[in-house]
């Protein structure tokens, strides 16, 4: 038994939806809206995979916040609002 895990920025709607019906938070979700499924994919900054064997076993997703955006451009809210 191989465990690997990647940052997979790819990873289709269907395998992702597989791994929540096996881990039971499919009830959780909206699994058969899948363009939802795939829209929560693609807004995520990192996706980062576990896979025994080559078989998806565990997902996380990590967006950061518009907040963490300011700071890594160099602006924040209270510059904005000085400018203004």
């Amino acid at each position: 038994m191989t465990l690997s895990c990647s940052i997979e920025p790819d990873l289709p709607a269907a395998e992702f939806i597989d791994v929540l019906v096996r881990s039971t938070l499919a009830e959780r979700r909206t699994i058969q809206q899948t363009g939802t499924i795939r829209k929560m994919l693609n807004q995520a900054d990192l996706i980062v995979t576990a896979r025994v064997d080559g078989r998806l076993v565990g997902v996380s997703r990590a967006a950061a916040s518009a907040a963490a955006s300011a700071v890594a451009d160099g602006s924040s809210a209270s510059s904005s609002s000085a400018a203004s």
